[in-house]
Formats: C-alpha cells, structure tokens, sequence
C-alpha cells in the first residue's frame, strides 16, 4: 500500500480474513493479539518502505503517485482513481489486449469452482469465498484505476494479483473436467503464454506472429527492428531461434543425463578392543575411488 494503492484491495480482503479465523476460534482476544502480531512482523517492511519514499521523494508519507506529472488520466478523480468505469470492468478481464482470462484463458475455469462439491482436500467454502470476495475486489478497484487504461502498452498488469488465487479454485474444476476439455485448457492456455512471452505483443498479434511467422524470441525481435543499419539481409529475414532451442536443449539434456557412479561402501575399521566400526571414508577418498571407477 505503501508503494502503490492499488495493493489495498487484497489488504482489505486478507486483513479481514486473518482477524475472522482467530475471532471465530478464540474471540475478540484471538482476533486482537492475531492482529498484534501481523502489526509487528510488519512494522520492519513498513519502516523499510517509508525509508526508501523518503530518500527517493523528500517524504515518507507520500505514495509515488503525488509525484507523478499530471496526465489526462490522472487528472480524473484523485490521481487517476475514480468512479468504477464499466468500461474497465470488463476489459480487465476480457479485452484481448490485456484481459486477464486472454492472457489465461484456463483461470476462467476457475468460476465453476462454487458450483462443484467439495473433495477433501480442496479449498473450503470459505476459502472460496475469500478467493471470489478478494478477486472482486482487485476487479472493482482496477476498473475504478483510470491508469487501467494504458495496459494496450504492457500487457495483463492490474489483475495479476488474482492469478494464484484463481489457480487455487481452478485445481478442483480440472480434477473433475473431463480429460478432452482439461488438455484444451491447458493447450490453448500453453499456446498463448509461449507466444506472448515470444513476441512480447499483445495476444492477437503475439498468435499471428508465432503462427505465421513461426518460433522467435524477444531479442531476435529486437536484432530484425535494427538490423537495416548495419546488415539489411537480416531485417528482412530475421534470425531464425531453432539455433538457440537446439544449443539450449543439447546442454538440459546432458546435464539432466548426469553420471551415475556405484555407491561407495565404507571399509571396515576394528578398533584396539576388537569391535567392528564402520566408518564413512573421507572426501579424498571417495573422490579417488570415483576416479578410479570412471
């Protein structure tokens, strides 16, 4: 919160969360020293985090964005925070630019989570309930973020944080899926992770260049946009990464291979009242015992 106000949402979703356990276990003295001790572990980062605002912006009391130069989007409400846009609402998750079930499409699986029974060892009606309340959230907050906005430029950004907590309600859905539709999900999910990370591009883009123009890699990328200048053949071809994949495959492969070597048994030692002992041989030992085997 200290850094960024956009961390506020799931501040106030675990905070509740953390306080109801213990309340619901021991009470209002469970909930109060529960609530002691997070205060103390972090009062460290905190202090850690006003030092860095201080030395970084004159002040520790301020977040980043009061320093920031006025823009047309922070210029709407307080710094860019407004009303929720149900623009936003929607885009945050859906928009191909960076919607974040575009960018995963597998954790959209993860809304069918509250409708499936319970199996040991999934997560509790209750934890459900705070992944969807904290998730909703982040969402509410985010489309109330103007900033929102400017994702087309980096990509999934505001709705990250709900990632692993989807994953959580996603694992159920899939142990209960039928086999075709968790291989699609993990197919298509796969395919637009690779391509994206590949092109750095949004997911449209990203999947016509990878499907088109074949496998790549961000620094290839970068290598063909400023080839012209000095080896034009380059620019207009690129550089093909099978090279790199191969070299990068050969040397996993080989270490993975590794050298298995016997175990190296200990010698047996008597001692001076005649009782056997086995004694583990030393580092130079073993290492000349390997060298003799190989």
């Amino acid at each position: 919160l200290l850094t960024d106000y956009s961390a506020l949402p799931f501040i106030v979703a675990f905070g509740i969360w953390a306080l109801a356990v213990p309340w619901r276990a021991s009470g209002v003295s469970g909930a109060a020293r529960a609530a002691t001790y997070m205060a103390l572990g972090a009062l460290g980062p905190i202090a850690l985090l006003l030092g860095y605002q201080w030395a970084a912006f004159g002040s520790p009391w301020f977040p980043a964005q009061r320093y920031m130069p006025a823009t047309f989007l922070s210029v709407r409400g307080w710094n860019g925070f407004s009303v929720p846009s149900p623009e936003l609402f929607w885009r945050n998750f859906l928009d191909p630019r960076y919607g974040l079930f575009v960018f995963s499409p597998m954790l959209a699986a993860a809304l069918a989570a509250p409708f499936l029974r319970r199996e040991r060892g999934g997560p509790t009606r209750t934890e459900l309930a705070v992944i969807f309340g904290a998730t909703a959230l982040l969402l509410l907050f985010s489309s109330a973020n103007q900033f929102a906005f400017l994702q087309w430029n980096t990509g999934v950004r505001y709705m990250v944080p709900a990632a692993p907590l989807l994953f959580l309600a996603l694992v159920p859905v899939l142990l209960r899926a039928p086999r075709w539709m968790v291989w699609t999900l993990v197919l298509v999910t796969i395919t637009v992770s690779w391509s994206v990370s590949m092109t750095r591009e949004n997911v449209p883009t990203a999947l016509a260049q990878v499907l088109v123009g074949g496998f790549t890699l961000p620094i290839l990328i970068v290598i063909r946009k400023t080839a012209s200048g000095y080896a034009e053949f380059v620019s207009q071809t690129g550089v093909s990464p099978l090279p790199i994949f191969t070299l990068v495959g050969a040397t996993l492969w080989l270490l993975w291979r590794g050298v298995r070597f016997p175990p190296v048994e200990a010698d047996p030692v008597v001692e001076a009242d005649g009782s056997g002992v086995l004694l583990a041989p030393s580092r130079a030992q073993h290492e000349a015992r390997i060298a003799e085997r190989v």
